[in-house]
């Protein structure tokens, strides 16, 4: 591979180089496929190559750009890619940087504030000491602009909200959730980042009350939109506010306004909001689990919103990122210490009602965002009754699996009780109580290892007759939305006998669906899942499952969420090590939200 420098100071493409990490999987035919068409078709040039190489790893890695001050993370893997990735990593940021120096047209261009000039036209663009593939700066660049057109305060009748206020928060409350409320009820942008138990859901409640008076008293009608990444999250947020809605029907100020909280028509993912928002125009629009909303996705939603509606973002800060290229929540959440006019929208709740900060889970989440590995680990061997780790070492790996479900469940018989009922609501109902989290989907620690290695457990022990294809008590986790079927992303069930068929069975506030597993799209089986996909889900217990082997996977934020899944007791099964490096790991993504501030 041989290419002109066109007097750049780069260095020239090193092909063995290149073919040592397409072989160590560092690299893939997506990124150099890109640097190879950036060069055939805008510049015959080194520093080109590499930096589209870059560019195309970043984006495929989740970053939404490159930032010079964080160019270590470049070149990242499952090994770090060993000496052959810091040397590709030397030599992109420093193409990168000598193509800063003077942006030459037609692959790079460089836009310097005021940013509000218009979009960038190139394929690479520079912008405050990052380098953006064209589209998420586009992305980045109008997030912020629609965000800035919220920052104002909406019209509002002053005495109105403060007696609102006064009454749905009388002496007592939580002052950090009465400020949140308060906050979102004179802006028409606004977020609210707590743990969970921290009051979420019971303070945007009595926000949408507010808000619903005060459109009321301006004779305007009231449009509230509930939406979230994935149909199990929007349907929870639904389920949250309608029982916690409960106890304002006797409410002489509030009953008649609960009328006007979103039904199930107007409670839906994001990507099925965005069409209906061609026509639907909401006064206040409310998105759960914004962890897991994405750069894309958070540029479709403001895109699509009128410029009279509010927005209530609602996440934990501290959990994972989505799967894409961003890290909205993490971003959205430190915007009050960069813009000024952000300041009273960014909301931290911080006391939990459900986790005491002393003991137990809430005492271990809290050292896992603080990054003490030692506390956590003396804390964790202390004997707290909620907690227990279990090394795998000292066991042989399914004397560790039923070691672990029997110290999670208190007996295999509990963990198994849902295949001791003839009651399809009751069997769901106990699958629930307990759930196996894995970091890894693959490998004998992973979900696919986990997964049989139960299976094969519980058949031992009678409770379960697996049989190819689906077996009675089998349970099962959809893949894939399946809207004709309101069935979502995430949800579990149970495939259980029905006369003499197999029906894939869900159950939800009292109500049994059944479906004939055979016409399910996409599911698998389920005694275990990854903890990406219990995002926002809570269990009474949790074995949570990480493998031998270091992996970049292995985060602080993903131990957190983990952990903080379980409501009374969270079993580890992992190597004092792995935790070591598990919490020591901060999840960083390259972005450049903030700059646009």
């Amino acid at each position: 591979m041989s290419r002109k420098n066109n007097g750049a100071k780069c260095a020239a493409v090193d092909s063995a180089l290149i073919a040592s990490l397409r072989d160590s999987g560092i690299l893939e035919s997506a990124d150099t496929g890109f640097a190879e068409f950036a060069v055939r078709n805008f510049a015959d040039d080194d520093c080109v190559y590499y930096s589209a190489l870059a560019l195309v790893w970043a984006a495929r890695n989740q970053h939404v750009c490159i930032d010079y001050r964080k160019g270590g993370l470049l070149f990242t893997g499952d090994d770090e890619g060993g000496s052959s990735a810091g040397e590709l990593r030397e030599i992109a940021l420093s193409a990168i940087t000598e193509a800063s120096k003077s942006p030459k047209a037609p692959f790079f261009s460089e836009v310097i504030p005021p940013h509000e000039a218009g979009s960038a036209q190139t394929p690479a663009v520079f912008f405050k000491g990052r380098l953006y593939l064209n589209k998420f700066y586009n992305y980045e660049r109008l997030i912020a602009s629609k965000l800035a057109e919220r920052m104002h305060a909406v019209t509002h009748d002053s005495g109105l909200l403060a007696s609102g206020v006064a009454e749905l928060f009388p002496a007592g409350s939580d002052e950090r959730q009465r400020a949140a409320a308060l906050n979102a009820a004179q802006s028409s942008f606004s977020v609210i980042s707590g743990g969970p138990g921290t009051g979420k859901t019971s303070t945007v409640i009595k926000i949408a009350l507010l808000h619903i008076e005060q459109l009321l008293a301006d004779t305007r009608i009231p449009r509230i939109l509930l939406c979230a990444p994935t149909g199990k999250a929007a349907l929870r947020l639904y389920n949250a506010l309608g029982r916690g809605s409960g106890e304002y029907r006797t409410n002489d100020r509030y009953a008649k306004y609960l009328q006007y909280l979103p039904d199930a028509d107007h409670t839906l993912t994001i990507h099925r909001a965005l069409p209906l928002l061609a026509e639907y125009t909401p006064t206040l629009v409310i998105v759960d689990e914004t962890s897991m909303v994405d750069t894309l996705l958070l540029y479709r939603l403001l895109s699509s919103l009128g410029a009279d509606a509010s927005i209530i973002f609602l996440g934990d800060r501290d959990q994972l990122s989505s799967v894409q290229s961003g890290s909205v929540m993490a971003d959205l959440c430190t915007l009050d210490d960069i813009s000024p006019r952000a300041k009273g929208r960014i909301n931290m709740l911080e006391k939990s009602y459900r986790f005491s900060g002393e003991c137990g889970i809430g005492r271990a989440a809290a050292l896992i965002r603080s990054g003490d590995a030692n506390g956590f680990l003396d804390f964790l061997k202390s004997g707290d009754s909620q907690l227990a780790l279990i090394t795998p070492g000292a066991k042989g790996y399914h004397e560790s699996v039923r070691f672990a479900i029997e110290s999670m469940a208190g007996s295999c018989r509990d963990f198994a009780a849902f295949s001791q009922t003839d009651d399809d609501a009751a069997a769901i109902l106990q699958f629930e109580k307990y759930r196996v989290l894995c970091a890894r989907r693959s490998g004998p620690w992973g979900v696919t290892g986990i997964n049989d290695a139960i299976e094969e457990l519980l058949s031992e022990e009678g409770y379960i007759n697996p049989s190819q294809g689906f077996y009675h008590n089998m349970p099962l986790l959809i893949l894939k939305n399946d809207y004709r079927r309101n069935l979502y992303n995430g949800d579990t069930g149970l495939v259980r006998k029905n006369g003499e068929s197999l029906h894939f069975t869900v159950a939800a506030d009292g109500e049994v669906r059944r479906f004939n597993p055979a016409f399910l799209s996409d599911t698998q089986k389920v005694f275990a899942m990854t903890i990406h996909k219990s995002q926002g889900s809570e269990y009474d217990g949790c074995l949570i499952v990480l493998p031998a082997e270091d992996s970049p996977l292995l985060t602080r934020e993903l131990l957190y969420t983990a952990l903080t899944r379980a409501r009374h007791r969270a079993v580890i099964l992992a190597s004092e090590e792995i935790l070591h490096v598990c919490i020591a790991r901060q999840t960083e993504r390259m972005s450049g939200l903030t700059a646009f501030f």
